[in-house]
């Protein structure tokens, strides 16, 4: 079970927004990405700092809705080991810091077949989940578990 904070105009599955503006984890007009968190604090974290680094506050953005996604998924990248940061000589903190490595590292996951990546959040705390739909494997479930309307974040 995953927790997506979403505008309700586009639908909880709806990638253009990420395809059009591009991030950490996905390359602006190549790929978008189904971006969702392993709790609503996290997610909720992720508006409000998106909000933020756009000068905004997330009443700003509009209505929101939350959806609690269950999802299954055949291949994730887990991106939470200290393993994974240790192979690369780098803490959590300083890989997120350099978009371009963290796109270095989607494009090669792409790749390599991945549908998803488990990826620390770079609020600081919590956990993401980053779905590439152009690459689900036959099986994979993405469906709405519960939704709440037009969410208050603060």
């Amino acid at each position: 079970m995953v927790h997506r904070i979403y505008d309700p105009s586009h639908g909880f599955l709806e990638t253009i927004g990420s395809y059009l503006a591009g991030g950490r984890w996905n390359r602006r007009r190549q790929y978008g990405e189904l971006y969702a968190a392993l709790s609503m604090e996290t997610a909720i974290a992720e508006v409000r700092r998106a909000a933020a680094r756009r000068n905004l506050r997330p009443s700003d953005l509009g209505r929101r809705d939350h959806v609690v996604m269950r999802v299954r998924l055949t291949r994730v990248l887990d991106l939470t080991s200290l393993k994974f940061y240790d192979s690369l000589g780098m803490s959590p903190e300083e890989v997120l810091d350099q978009k371009e490595l963290c796109l270095q590292i989607a494009d090669q996951a792409r790749e390599l077949g991945y549908e998803a990546l488990l990826a620390p959040s770079a609020t600081g705390s919590g956990t993401n989940l980053i779905i590439y739909k152009d690459r689900l494997l036959p099986g994979c479930v993405l469906e709405e578990a519960n939704r709440e309307e037009n969410i208050n974040l603060g």
